[in-house]
């Protein structure tokens, strides 16, 4: 029910729910993007999350949901990628996708994976902090082919 997977599984009836001690600030998650070619990158576009549990109202008001954002990028070093950092905020008692958008951010950076921290909180009764789902677009860069 709590698995990371469910970020990605295009179902608001799941959840990834940090379960660690605390209220979760600092809690992440790295996701790695596979692609085809193995020298091939991935150019992020934008990024929208669904905060909190939103299977049901009293879900969502329950657990804590994320008001912050820390998403890294991580390219590889050995291209001279750079990796890249970027803040976003949340709405609180939004159960739809909420869009993460930097221009610079978005079009400058190819990466093969992310990492998504979380940063903040909106307090709930329970002690999980929960994402609904996470959408990633972007395009696939063939190799060589890098900003």
């Amino acid at each position: 029910m709590f698995d990371v997977r469910n970020l990605f599984d295009r179902n608001q009836q799941t959840a990834w729910c940090e379960g660690a001690e605390g209220d979760g600030i600092g809690e992440y998650n790295f996701i790695q993007f596979t692609v085809d070619d193995s020298d091939a990158k991935f150019n992020l576009n934008e990024i929208s999350i669904i905060t909190g549990w939103t299977k049901s109202e009293d879900l969502y008001k329950r657990n804590k949901r994320v008001s912050k954002i820390v998403i890294d990028t991580y390219p590889d070093v050995e291209e001279g990628g750079e990796s890249a950092s970027i803040s976003g905020e949340l709405e609180n008692n939004n159960y739809d996708y909420q869009n993460i958008k930097d221009e610079f951010f978005f079009n400058e950076n190819s990466t093969e994976s992310i990492k998504i921290t979380i940063n903040d909180i909106f307090k709930g009764k329970d002690s999980d902090t929960c994402l609904s789902e996470i959408k990633i677009t972007g395009e696939r860069l063939p190799a060589n082919n890098y900003p």
